[in-house]
């Protein structure tokens, strides 16, 4: 018997070749990444041979951003292989990633389709809407969206979906003025915030469009600096910073989450103090953060797709959302901007760093 890494890292040079021969080099790219973090689950959750489920599965995976760039999609494989799921052994997953670009959600959702995998798991907005736009009939289980899934037309109502979508909802907009207000308990004397706003993703304009609405009530000027792709972002900081933001607020935008160390160190090295959306963000240095526990939410979601490999229908799982919003503040990034955070903040955060 092959010893696991052996195997696995044969699968990486098998799935090379015959991709290489059919010119999907991005998706090569999320493919190698993927094995990668099916490796880090089985560190810690390693499933028994007589775990394994038996049958052969076909799961698809569309994403805006590389699977690699967060913990959220560790907590998916990690859940999945606790369920039995072990990718080269009797699971197939067939990766698809934007790599950031929005506009190849279109093309990449249809050829997913193509492979026929037996479900789909599609994270944020973007790639879920995507799907839709394909026409598909595939069981798709969504992840960290924040558009309402009932307007949007993925679902007819969030406890009977009646469609072939279903899967976890994030929050944002509903706790945008939150936000907002948070970073001005933290920072009584602040003016003007700049936020970051990827005009591709509607989630993300329709969170920044609450923020601005009450932005008088809070009593800060926010102004929102664009950006498309990873490239844009140390523009799009500088940019803000130009037009006086004395402090930041970012959505809960794919690219923002996946280019987040890139974003903690530019507002580090401009003094910037700055809103995330989720714990491991601050946990990564960011100063503070208010949003769901999403790691919950793609574990949540791997027993979804379990659900459904096993015979139950997308059209009768509950659109589920998060139950619980954590506060997270990191006093060693206070410190280092010279921030004094108040202690009635303090004490109502759920983590504090130090």
């Amino acid at each position: 018997m092959l010893e696991p890494l052996d195997f696995l890292f044969g699968l990486v040079a098998k799935r090379q070749r015959e991709r290489q021969r059919a010119r999907h080099k991005p998706v090569l790219r999320l493919a190698t990444s993927f094995v990668g973090l099916a490796l880090i689950g089985a560190a810690h959750t390693a499933p028994l041979a007589a775990e394994l489920r038996e049958g052969h599965f076909r799961i698809g995976v569309l994403v805006a951003v590389s699977a690699s760039t967060t913990p959220s999609m560790a907590a998916f494989m990690k859940e999945l292989q606790r369920l039995g799921y072990v990718e080269g052994q009797n699971t197939i997953i067939d990766p698809r990633s934007a790599e950031g670009e929005m506009g190849r959600l279109p093309d990449l959702a249809k050829e997913l389709v193509t492979l026929a995998p037996d479900v789909i798991f599609a994270v944020g907005t973007p790639p879920v809407m995507a799907l839709k736009s394909s026409g598909t009939s595939i069981p798709v289980v969504f992840a960290g969206i924040g558009v309402d899934p009932v307007q949007s037309g993925l679902v007819k109502s969030f406890a009977h979906p009646g469609t072939n979508f279903t899967g976890m909802l994030n929050v944002g907009v509903d706790i945008a003025t939150k936000r907002l207000q948070l970073l001005k308990e933290m920072l009584p004397s602040i003016e003007r915030a700049g936020v970051l706003r990827q005009a591709g993703n509607a989630t993300a304009v329709a969170i920044v469009d609450e923020i601005l609405k009450s932005a008088p009530a809070v009593g800060i000027e926010v102004v929102p600096s664009d950006f498309r792709r990873a490239e844009d972002l140390p523009h799009a900081v500088e940019r803000a910073e130009r037009r006086g933001a004395q402090a930041m607020i970012l959505t809960a935008d794919a690219i923002l989450v996946a280019n987040r160390r890139t974003i903690i160190d530019l507002a580090r090295q401009k003094r910037l103090p700055t809103m995330y959306s989720y714990p491991f963000e601050a946990a990564d240095g960011g100063l503070i953060s208010y949003g769901p526990d999403i790691e919950s939410n793609y574990s949540d979601a791997a027993t979804y797709v379990d659900k459904i490999l096993r015979g139950e229908k997308a059209a009768d799982l509950p659109v589920q959302q998060p139950t619980r919003l954590s506060l997270v503040i990191n006093l060693k990034t206070a410190e280092a901007l010279g921030i004094k955070v108040p202690p009635m903040l303090l004490a109502r955060a759920d983590e504090v760093i130090e």
